[in-house]
């Protein structure tokens, strides 16, 4: 929803002063309902309320605003050809925890709990600190702890796994394409997550 804004501001100022739905407050009262929901807290144990932006409403009028200075066209209007998803759907890979994951967890908790209940300074820790470390958690222990272990039932393992597609896919030369937005650089401690990939594909 930012994002939407973000574009209006830049490119029909004029557009939003003239409404009155110039600031974000004003605009996100007007396009957007907000709802009460239960989320996961950054220590990725315990649940607590939050409020979000659900969806957005007044649509006519923001669709009149957003293509007074933009043109959108969808594959349908443009009968783009598209390959098939094979099975007709994406498909989840569920991934057990490790030991040490579940170790490393309860950090996290006791972290948030800790700045929940006592002062601590955000240069020390954080909320969004501990969110992070959980989200490089979910992907591989090895990206929060250096004495943290390659499982075989690892994410980057079964990520691995597409080696077999390119068998596969061998006499047509078809393309696998791995989209992987954290472990681009090396820890402090040398571990890549790239790296650790291209590897496993190069062994595989």
């Amino acid at each position: 929803m930012v994002e939407m804004y973000t574009v209006q501001r830049h490119f029909d100022p004029a557009g939003l002063r003239s409404r009155g739905i110039d600031n974000f407050d004003t605009w996100a009262a007007t396009f957007g309902e907000v709802v009460e929901a239960m989320e996961i807290s950054p220590d990725g144990k315990s649940i607590r309320p939050r409020s979000r932006f659900a969806k957005f409403v007044n649509l006519p009028e923001f669709q009149q605003m957003f293509q007074a200075f933009s043109e959108v066209q969808i594959a349908e209007m443009l009968n783009l050809t598209r390959p098939k998803l094979a099975g007709g759907k994406p498909q989840t890979i569920a991934c057990p925890m490790s030991d040490d994951q579940f170790g490393i967890q309860e950090e996290l908790v006791k972290r948030y709990e800790r700045i929940r209940t006592e002062k601590v300074d955000t240069r020390e820790d954080n909320a969004l600190a501990i969110t992070t470390d959980g989200r490089k958690l979910a992907f591989d222990a090895r990206m929060v702890s250096a004495e943290a272990e390659d499982t075989g039932e690892s994410k980057i393992n079964a990520l691995a796994d597409v080696v077999a597609i390119w068998k596969e896919t061998a006499s047509t030369r078809d393309t696998q394409l791995i989209f992987c937005d954290m472990g681009v650089n090396e820890t402090a401690w040398g571990y890549s997550a790239y790296e650790d990939i291209r590897s496993k594909l190069i062994d595989r």
